[in-house]
């Protein structure tokens, strides 16, 4: 690519037009209108600048062997009680530098021919796309992440002119106006780098609970012993209130947790005066006298430890049936860990360390 201004004037300059290969005519020598090349046959080339365009963003990157790359962003896609949460990770614009740089060179086994390669001394490849007039189309999109390739493309302005010095700035300084079409490495770099954080915070758990050792969340969902203490917390808890309610309420402690579940059993109120009451067997059954006129000190207690009972009682039965998901009633449970979309348990029970090993 030569500059109209650095060759002689009219058919002398012995150039040619880089997309149709016709003789050009260089008009350099007047001051008044701007100087530019032109045709010999005075024909119209379309295309020609933006070829042109193309020609020279590619030069300025294998003469620099550099280029500005784009912030490269890394979506995780979670799931927490069943909604999903997208989690970001942002690599930040920079220059990148390459040992060398190859230009329109066709790889045979992907089948893609890029503008331009980058290869850093490390030997990490990218591909690098000059957007003037066409993006990068569907089918070349799929075969670049298909084999697994670092591609950018870049979008030259339609206001940049044809001028090396602004084009080379736009190249190596602005981050605007480019996009990662496929970063694999980038992923690679956010995998390892999680893989070593999660590492880390369970080695540093380990540290701190010499006593408990990590086994599969599998295992400890077999181990019957958190729903030992489930239901030994739940008798302790009816135990605690048996002697101390109202007679009418004694029948419901002996219904089943899911029951209660099933039949949301628990405090309500009137719409009005809002006075407290539990409805069962199609019936509503009123916690306090009306009036609150207690027939003497022990009605009173009754009646408030039946309050608290049925204020705690449909929560305290949901987290008995889930005991044996989320492990509140064990003892024995510490914390739980994810590491390579395994899940680990820690657990300081001994015995069930020496049946597992």
């Amino acid at each position: 690519m030569v500059f109209v201004d650095d060759v002689p004037n009219g058919l002398a300059c012995n150039c040619r037009c880089p997309q149709c290969h016709e003789p050009l005519v260089a008009k350099n020598g007047g001051e008044i209108r701007e100087h530019h090349f032109a045709h010999a046959s005075g024909s119209e080339c379309e295309g020609a600048f933006e070829t042109a365009f193309h020609l020279l963003a590619k030069e300025i990157i294998s003469q620099e062997k550099s280029v500005m790359l784009p912030e490269y962003r890394h979506i995780t896609r979670e799931y927490m009680d069943e909604d999903e949460c997208l989690d970001f990770e942002i690599i930040p614009s920079c220059l990148m530098n390459f040992d060398s740089v190859e230009v329109e060179e066709r790889n045979d086994a992907s089948d893609i021919q890029p503008d331009c390669v980058g290869v850093t001394k490390d030997g990490l490849r990218v591909l690098i796309e000059i957007f003037v007039t066409h993006r990068v189309d569907k089918d070349k999109k799929r075969k670049i992440v298909r084999h697994g390739v670092n591609c950018v493309e870049i979008k030259v302005p339609r206001k940049i002119p044809l001028d090396r010095t602004r084009l080379k700035n736009f190249l190596l300084k602005e981050r605007s106006n480019r996009v990662w079409i496929n970063y694999p490495y980038a992923d690679k770099l956010i995998y390892e780098r999680k893989d070593q954080m999660e590492k880390q915070e369970i080695i540093d758990f380990r540290n701190k609970h010499p006593e408990c050792k990590a086994i599969f969340i599998e295992k400890c969902w077999n181990c019957n012993e958190h729903e030992k203490q489930a239901e030994e917390a739940y008798r302790n808890f009816i135990a605690d209130y048996q002697d101390r309610i109202l007679s009418w309420a004694v029948p419901i402690l002996n219904l089943p947790p899911q029951t209660i579940i099933d039949q949301q059993i628990g405090v309500d109120y009137t719409n009005y005066n809002r006075i407290a009451y539990v409805r069962y067997n199609y019936r509503n059954y009123y916690i306090y006298p009306k009036g609150n006129e207690f027939e003497n000190e022990e009605h009173k207690r009754r009646c408030n430890a039946t309050y608290r009972l049925f204020k705690e009682l449909y929560d305290f039965c949901q987290n008995y049936v889930n005991a044996k998901d989320c492990h509140d009633f064990c003892s024995y449970y510490k914390a739980c860990f994810e590491y390579r979309n395994q899940r680990y348990v820690f657990c300081s029970n001994k015995k069930k360390h020496q049946v597992n090993k």
